[in-house]
Parts: C-alpha cells; sequence; structure tokens
C-alpha cells in the first residue's frame, strides 16, 4: 500500500506508473488493429465502424463473398447521421435458468442520438435502466425505453441477445415487452427494435467505399437514381420444413411486400399480414405468400434464418404443402419448394453502384471428356455445361500422336465468337463452328459428326478457363 501510495509500485495503472513496465508493449488502436486500407481492401461494407470480426467473418467466405463499388459524387458536404435499421422482433433483454426475479440486464438509455464526423455515436440526456428477466424494475417504468435510443452497459442475468451487446438501438413507441416466469428459462424480451447504423461526414467531392455481401442480389447496380426493390431467389426444391421459434411465436404470413430506402424489406400496408403459430393454422393459405420469421432458433435444414432479421422467404402456389403432426400438437410442416427474398437499397441521385466480382476469384479451370455420338447438324448441337461461365475452351481428340490422320483432331471457343476446329490431320483445314455461350452452358455444330467433333464413340478431351 505505502508502495502503491508512493507511486513505485511495480504495476502500471492506465498510466499512472509507467516506470512498472519492464518492457512496455504496443497499444492497441485502429491504425495497427484494423487500418482504413485493410477495410477497403477487404470491401467491407461497414466502412469506418469494421472490426476485426467484420474482416474474420470476409476472410472466412472468401470465394463467396460479392463485392461492389460505390461512387459518391458529392457537390457539397453531407453532414453525419444515421438511419434505423430493420425491425428485429423479440430480442432477449435478460434471461436467466434461476428464479425469475434475481438477474437482469443493465442499458443506457437517451431521448436522442448525436453523430460526430467521424461516425461515431453520441447518446444525449442519458439515463439508466435495469430490465429483469421476469418483471420490469417498477421504479422506472416501461415508457422510459419506448420510443428511446438503449446501449448496453452491463448484465447480471445469464443471457441477452448478443447483437444487443454492441452498438446503440432505437426501441420503437409501440414496442411491448414480452415475459415469461412461468418455467425455466425465465426471460423478458422486446417486440421490437432498430440498430442505429451510423455513417461519418461525406465531405464534398468523389468518394469511392466497397459493398459487400454473400448474397449476389443484396445491391442493384447502376448510374441513375433507383427505387428499392427486390428479387425472388432461384427455386428451392426439396421437402424442407418450415421453420417455427422454439418458443411457440410461429410467422407472420402476408400477400404483398414493400422494401425501404435501404433495402429492409416489411409488408405492404395491403399485405394482410397476420402472425400464425403453426401448430394451428391452415396450411392452404400458405402458398402464393411471403412469410418472415418472428425469430428463435431453428435448425440448420429448416427454411429460416434466425441471425438475419430481413431474412424472408415466397411460398410458389405450387409448391406442395402438407402438415405431418395433428392441428395443436408439435408442429411438422413441410414445404416442397420456396424462394428466398433479397431486398436491395435505393440508390440515390449522384451515386454509382458497380459489380465487381467476387472476392478472392482466381481464374477458374474445368477439365472432362466426352464420347461422340456421330449426331451433327443444329438439330443435335454438341452441349457442355461447366462450373462457371467459360471465357476459353479448347477440345481435341483422344487419338492424337497416334499416328492417325482420320477425324478432326482440334476446336477453340472464344467468349463472343463463333469457335472452330482443325482437321483432319493431314489437311489441317479450318471450319468455323456455329457456338453459342449461354452462361455456363458452351453449345455448337457444323454440317458432319467429324467436323463437329462428335465423330461415333471417339473420345475428346476438354479444358475450359473462366
Amino acid at each position: 500500500m505505502q508502495a502503491m501510495v508512493a507511486g513505485i509500485f511495480p504495476v502500471d495503472f492506465n498510466g499512472i506508473n509507467k516506470d512498472g513496465w519492464t518492457q512496455l508493449g504496443t497499444l492497441l488502436n485502429k491504425a495497427n488493429l484494423l487500418s482504413d486500407t485493410v477495410i477497403s481492401t477487404l470491401g467491407l461494407s461497414t466502412g469506418v465502424n469494421s472490426t476485426p470480426n467484420d474482416a474474420f467473418n470476409v476472410l472466412a467466405n472468401i470465394g463467396n463473398v460479392y463485392v461492389w463499388r460505390k461512387t459518391v459524387v458529392a457537390e457539397e458536404d453531407i453532414p453525419a447521421g444515421y438511419t434505423l435499421g430493420p425491425v428485429e422482433a423479440n430480442k432477449v433483454l435478460a434471461q436467466s435458468s434461476s428464479n425469475w426475479g434475481n438477474s437482469y440486464a443493465a442499458f443506457t438509455v437517451a431521448s436522442s442520438i448525436t453523430v460526430d464526423d467521424g461516425g461515431n455515436v453520441t447518446m444525449n440526456d442519458t439515463s439508466g435502466v435495469e430490465i429483469w428477466q421476469g418483471y420490469f424494475d417498477p421504479n422506472k417504468g416501461e415508457d422510459n425505453l419506448l420510443g428511446k435510443f438503449i446501449q448496453f452497459s452491463h448484465v447480471s442475468a445469464d443471457h441477452i441477445s448478443s447483437d444487443l451487446e454492441t452498438g446503440v438501438y432505437f426501441i420503437p413507441s409501440n414496442a411491448t415487452f414480452i415475459r415469461d416466469h412461468s418455467s425455466a428459462p425465465f426471460y423478458t424480451k422486446i417486440s421490437a427494435c432498430q440498430k442505429v447504423n451510423a455513417y461519418p461526414l461525406t465531405p464534398a467531392g468523389t468518394h469511392i467505399t466497397y459493398l459487400t455481401s454473400t448474397n449476389r442480389n443484396a445491391y442493384q447496380e447502376g448510374d441513375d437514381v433507383k427505387e428499392a426493390g427486390y428479387v425472388l431467389g432461384e427455386v428451392v426444391a426439396g421437402k424442407t420444413p418450415i421453420s417455427m421459434a422454439y418458443d411457440g411465436r410461429g410467422v407472420v404470413i402476408g400477400s404483398t411486400i414493400q422494401v425501404e430506402e435501404n433495402g429492409a424489406i416489411s409488408f405492404a400496408p395491403d399485405a394482410g399480414a397476420t402472425q400464425y403459430w403453426l401448430n394451428s393454422v391452415d396450411v392452404s393459405i400458405l402458398k402464393g405468400k411471403f412469410f418472415h420469421t418472428v425469430g428463435g432458433e431453428g435448425d440448420s435444414d429448416e427454411i429460416g434464418n434466425f441471425s438475419d432479421p430481413n431474412y424472408w422467404v415466397y411460398l410458389p402456389e405450387d409448391a406442395v404443402i402438407t402438415r405431418e403432426s395433428p392441428v395443436g400438437s408439435s408442429t411438422t410442416i413441410f414445404t416442397t419448394k420456396y424462394q428466398p427474398v433479397t431486398g436491395y437499397p435505393a440508390i440515390p441521385a449522384g451515386t454509382t453502384i458497380e459489380y465487381l466480382g467476387v472476392l478472392g476469384d482466381k481464374t477458374s479451370i474445368e477439365t472432362g471428356s466426352y464420347v461422340g455420338t456421330g449426331t451433327y447438324g443444329s438439330g443435335n448441337p454438341n452441349t457442355l455445361t461447366f462450373r462457371f461461365e467459360p471465357k476459353f475452351v479448347h477440345i481435341q481428340a483422344g487419338n492424337i500422336g497416334k499416328e492417325d490422320n482420320s477425324g478432326f483432331k482440334f476446336a477453340f471457343f472464344v467468349l463472343g465468337t463463333k469457335g472452330f476446329s482443325i482437321g483432319p490431320g493431314s489437311v489441317n483445314e479450318l471450319y468455323n463452328l456455329n457456338a453459342k455461350f449461354d452462361g455456363n452452358t458452351l453449345s455448337w455444330y457444323l454440317g458432319n459428326a467429324a467436323q463437329q467433333l462428335n465423330t461415333k464413340s471417339a473420345n475428346y478431351f476438354f479444358i475450359a478457363l473462366g
């Protein structure tokens, strides 16, 4: 104690006693933890607010992360500010597996927020609130959260929703509290909240940032003002269970949806949206409808992505939807097909968004072979389908180098051209092939089987570059 009072205790307390260090380590800061250069290289859409966790998540998805370049031409400064993310339902504010009255989570509450030029959020006129897992502190009153901003402070509860531990959230004025302390786990949840997405000052001039997503349809491309919208993903076929949240809250079903400026999806006013518990819903009403999982826990083979509050699904009219359990019992509802729904944000004036490709994508190579069938002509084209869009394809006969001058030996195809074949071996004549590139598929034909490289029973080998 005397050494501490004298300031000679051999431990540094936050810079109070620097002489207490034998060797001072490098202090962490933004430049040496996650620099702006790395943020730009990885194409992190979270920008200056990116964390090492964001960077690791991109690296874990190399080859599956799509990248867009966003160019903003600002004639004058665009002030810093914020937008609110999509409504997220039923977030756990406090939860405990023990007696319902002894655990809580503490939050800082503010009536307004300010965003500085660097994109940092300041809570204004703050107060503190403790949320108990089974009831609300009667001395505070629920109204202290409604229509306010909240930021996590500390917790004595066993659990809160992990995303609430970081960032600032807004609680809509019409949100309600959901409590259950009849049996473990005991909890208090909020029916709706929205994440605050802050953005920094944009000085006048041209600014380039990069947007990333594992969904190819996450952003639209263009250099003019375009409204927000959505696309239906490819049909996912196969018997799949429809998710229901673990605590029985079910799904919200509606006939029409709308998309906000930031790409967040919500039900349109005329959607007739209704929340259903799947253990009682009439499965016939699900066809041709959009549905949005309310939240909770789901298995990986179920429809639903509970970690993404903007995950929506459409069930086609021709889907076969069946219930394999009695009404009112544990729910087992299946569909034979569904389509993910992706909302994309609007493109404002003075903004250009260009698709660049897949992060980490390199030259793709595919090899293979086929056996000729002897057919030819426009009604019998040869067709090859690859894992990627081919830019160049080379085919050669398997008997090359075996002193066999019969048949045609080579064919070459370059994306956007007709292609040609060479042969026979002793003449080396060129023949134009009628080739067609269609996405990942290449097809071609000519006037006889040999020229088409489709001699009956002949072996042909190919290599494709993309």
